[in-house]
């Protein structure tokens, strides 16, 4: 039987006593890292690795974490927007005159109209390479972000009008560029939308640290903190802890899912034994029909093959994984 099959299917005593057995049968170093990577890259419930695989050993931490080091590559990417972004703009662009001339943000108004540039940044590397403390993420300005709109504005200038998409209208005004960009193709000589981000106050880069922002990781978009961001200015790199962020996000879902099923709390490991291995049986068996292990949940009642369903899915979730996120990485 395999790790995963055991992990999954025991919990307390039952799984540290399958799992000593593993250790001394085939040590998990007895594969090569690369064929563990590849299981573990198949399995659909990621809050299962991150909190249970992830802790079995060193050397699955090792490899689990390296797992979602790629995801991280792959799929994480953040948007900085709304208030936010208004504000790093104010700063930049409008001086003191305007300001107070009619307020920051009636000069925002007539520069972009209700909406205003985001600020996309993506995963693309780790620093230092050997530990990967931290994730670095680079401002990104694909051509194809700004090239699709249903809104197109119309601009008269001097004799001639011209058509932008919605998007490039925003990033046209944050360019200071002589004479400003006129098409995608020039985005590749403008900096002027990393000069903005990174000229922020004092004031800025505390709300950056502190308040939530948009973040798409592992398929979900969600708003969260950043654990620990820094801004490196002179590269024009954002950097954070990404563990702590898995944490994180790992947690919420997992409190989800135990808020979903409460009584599986009080199962014993015995019994989610029983129902994965003995139970199935039964449920299964031609007198099914008349053979239910029913668990009240409220009002509602569970059946024997969706308490089964549930053991298989989500028999892990009381497991020895209590406490708030800062505390979950032993």
């Amino acid at each position: 039987m395999s790790l995963f099959a055991i992990t999954r299917r025991y919990s307390g005593p039952d799984a540290g006593k399958w799992l000593r057995h593993l250790h001394r049968t085939m040590p998990p170093e007895a594969l090569p890292p690369e064929i563990w990577m590849m299981i573990i890259l198949r399995l659909d419930d990621h809050c299962f690795a991150w909190f249970i695989l992830r802790r079995v050993s060193s050397f699955f931490r090792q490899v689990t974490e390296n797992v979602f080091a790629q995801r991280i590559i792959r799929d994480f990417a953040i948007r900085f927007a709304g208030d936010y972004a208004r504000t790093i703009i104010v700063h930049s662009l409008l001086n003191e005159e305007q300001k107070r001339e009619c307020g920051a943000k009636s000069h925002l108004n007539l520069l972009f109209g209700t909406q205003t540039p985001t600020f996309f940044f993506e995963a693309t590397r780790f620093t230092p390479p050997d530990t990967k403390e931290r994730a670095v993420l680079q401002l990104q300005e694909q051509p194809s972000a700004y090239e699709s709109s249903f809104f197109m504005v119309d601009i008269k200038e001097g004799p001639t009008h011209r058509k932008y998409s919605l998007p490039f209208y925003l990033r046209r005004k944050c360019c200071k560029c002589t004479p400003p960009i006129e098409s995608t193709l020039d985005l590749e000589y403008c900096n002027c939308l990393s000069d903005i981000f990174f000229a922020q106050t004092r004031e800025d880069r505390t709300r950056l640290a502190t308040s939530s922002h948009f973040v798409r990781f592992s398929k979900e978009l969600r708003s969260s903190k950043l654990p620990a961001i820094e801004l490196d200015v002179e590269n024009r790199e954002l950097s954070f802890d990404w563990r702590s962020l898995c944490q994180r996000f790992y947690y919420d879902e997992l409190q989800t899912r135990r808020t979903m099923r409460p009584w599986l709390r009080e199962l014993s490991p015995k019994q989610r034994a029983y129902l994965l291995d003995i139970g199935q049986k039964y449920l299964n068996g031609p007198s099914s029909h008349a053979v239910y292990v029913k668990v009240m949940e409220g009002r509602n009642v569970v059946n024997g093959p969706e308490l089964q369903e549930a053991c298989q899915r989500d028999g892990w979730i009381f497991w020895d994984v209590e406490g708030e996120p800062e505390n979950l990485t032993s």
